[in-house]
């Protein structure tokens, strides 16, 4: 555990030191406050995918895009509450 005022000096040690497994924790007066943990590089599963925000997670029945429609009437010309219309 260090202080902040030597985080803020050693920061890049303190980074090398997370890399290589070490357990780094920068104390605020005294106590704990956050830890500095190295980011897990993500697998292509893990990745989401583009578009609609589909969810990988989710029933294979949502991710079926064919099964989504717009209706017919969604982006009608008459519709008072576009400002296009105005």
């Amino acid at each position: 555990m260090v202080n902040m005022h030597k985080a803020k000096t050693t920061l890049s040690q303190l980074v090398e030191a997370a890399l290589a497994g070490e357990e780094v924790v920068i104390s605020r007066r005294g106590k704990p406050a956050v830890q500095i943990i190295p980011i897990q590089e993500e697998s292509a599963v893990n990745l989401r995918p583009i578009g609609l925000g589909v969810d990988p997670r989710a029933p294979k029945t949502m991710t079926n895009l064919a099964d989504f429609s717009v209706a017919e009437d969604f982006n009608s010309d008459d519709d008072p509450n576009d400002p296009l219309n105005w």
